[in-house]
């Protein structure tokens, strides 16, 4: 097999476009005319650059972010941060940095996905988001882990009611089937191609035992990012 020889040129505005559109979520003329003076390696380097999440949203009720730790009685209503919190997420969007960074972001919300009605308090949205940005251009092994012990994957798949002697499968089943490996076709009445009905219980002991960090105070020591807490004596095997 032949190999395929590396592109040596700038990468001209054709080429600078079509990589933009699909790397980023919107990039200004401007930005095209920049990188289509680019090599592709200087182009493929700017665009794997990362940044810090930005600050957190600001409730005009109060003029102060309400993230931290959580909206108190002086807030707007739930529904009107939950305006607030897309808002500055599509902020962020398109004033980002031109990297890959935030269209990765937004590509991890869609495959975890969440249900804003379910996934318990709009704060527990913002940190899931912050997460899907730690590790945007990050480990997806290591994600997988963290996802397990999101306060609103916790509550929007039922994680809370999970616990010994009480097994809920719904998050243990969606690992599973969608979030990782999938089914594959199927082998058996409780058989998949890639795990059986067997290994979703299992999942689910393994699951078990966690609750809404309701107060969001239990923060993660290895991202900075809050956590669901351990129940005591409530995992079970």
């Amino acid at each position: 097999m032949a190999s395929i020889a590396s592109y040596g040129q700038v990468l001209g505005t054709q080429n600078a476009a079509h990589l933009l559109r699909r790397a980023t979520l919107g990039a200004t003329r401007q930005q095209i005319d920049q990188f289509s003076q680019l090599s592709a390696t200087t182009a493929v380097s700017r665009l794997l650059t990362t940044s810090p999440c930005p600050p957190p949203p600001v409730d005009p009720a109060t003029g102060q972010p309400w993230v931290s730790p959580k909206p108190t009685e002086a807030n707007s209503p739930g529904n009107e941060l939950q305006d607030q919190l897309n808002i500055w997420w599509l902020h962020q969007m398109t004033t980002q940095p031109l990297s890959v960074q935030e269209k990765m972001t937004f590509f991890l919300h869609t495959h975890f996905t969440t249900i804003a009605e379910r996934g318990g308090q709009k704060t527990a949205l913002y940190h899931q988001l912050k997460l899907f940005h730690y590790y945007a251009l990050g480990n997806f092994k290591e994600l997988a882990k963290k996802i397990c012990i999101d306060n609103a994957m916790l509550k929007f798949l039922d994680g809370q009611l999970n616990e010994v002697g009480n097994p809920n499968e719904n998050f243990g089943r969606e690992f599973l089937e969608l979030y990782s490996i999938g089914k594959g076709p199927q082998a058996g009445p409780d058989n998949y191609t890639n795990y059986t009905e067997q290994d979703v219980r299992e999942a689910a002991k393994v699951f078990s035992g966690w609750e809404e960090d309701t107060e969001f105070t239990n923060v993660d020591a290895e991202t900075g990012i809050v956590q669901a807490l351990l129940k005591i004596n409530n995992a079970g095997v």
